[in-house]
């Protein structure tokens, strides 16, 4: 097996878009990780969006004990369109912050993206 190789971040506290529209998922998945479950996120290019073909899901996983994935929004735009610019390839992903703000149900996901 191959090492892998030092990944270096490349875009910090980036806000994942579309939470509200998946928030079950979303607190599946936070609430997963505050029980001390190991996860985490992941990047998956989705050309075959109907509204944005440089559209980039981030999809939560967790163990519990088996493997459970939940799609929990996409990259913004203007970033994912970026990086389709820049013909990134083999990005991946860390969780830097998660939250949901008291009183207003808002749910607060942001991705360091490392390549």
């Amino acid at each position: 097996m191959q090492p892998q190789p030092h990944l270096e971040p490349l875009y910090q506290c980036v806000p994942v878009a579309g939470t509200h529209y998946r928030a079950d998922d979303c607190l599946d998945f936070m609430e997963a990780i505050d029980d001390g479950a190991a996860g985490g996120v992941m990047l998956q290019p989705e050309p075959d969006n109907d509204f944005d073909p440089n559209a980039i899901k981030v999809v939560g996983w967790w163990l519990a004990p088996a493997r459970e994935e939940r799609h929990l929004g996409y990259v913004p735009a203007v970033l994912s369109d970026l990086i389709h610019y820049k013909r990134l390839v083999g990005l991946q992903a860390e969780l830097e912050h998660y939250d949901l703000l008291d009183g207003t149900n808002q749910i607060v996901l942001e991705i360091r993206i490392l390549g």
